[in-house]
């Protein structure tokens, strides 16, 4: 039984994956994410209960009230290790014709990246 809590309990797994348990949501399991289903959502029995970064990142991204995302973009820039390495959150892109969503991309310094290139690349231990 989860635990008798009003905050959001986050659970980070030495393997990177994490578990989120959230008493908003009524359930009675916590919702456990690898770096597939945070980037692409989770499903349970065929209903999506989470959308993932890409599809989020993207509406906020494309709608009006533009706050959210200039938060989110700011939380990107922290990112950076040093002034010289800058990331900035770029436009949406389609990487592939087997694949019709947007997918979000950053800047770097020494180009723009994809999310495709850090989910899919080999120094990945997830996949």
């Amino acid at each position: 039984m989860p635990p008798l809590l009003k905050e959001v309990v986050i659970y980070v797994r030495v393997n990177g994956s994490f578990s989120v348990f959230d008493p908003a949501r009524q359930r009675d399991i916590a919702y456990n994410f690898n770096l597939n289903t945070l980037w692409n959502g989770l499903k349970s029995k065929g209903k999506v209960i989470c959308n993932g970064l890409i599809q989020n990142w993207v509406t906020w991204q494309n709608q009006p009230n533009k706050y959210p995302f200039d938060l989110f973009s700011n939380v990107i820039k922290k990112l950076a290790s040093h002034p010289s390495e800058w990331i900035e959150v770029g436009e949406t892109t389609r990487v592939s014709i087997e694949d019709v969503r947007d997918i979000p991309t950053v800047n770097l310094p020494y180009g723009k990246f994809n999310q495709s290139y850090v989910l899919y690349s080999n120094i990945n231990p997830l996949l």
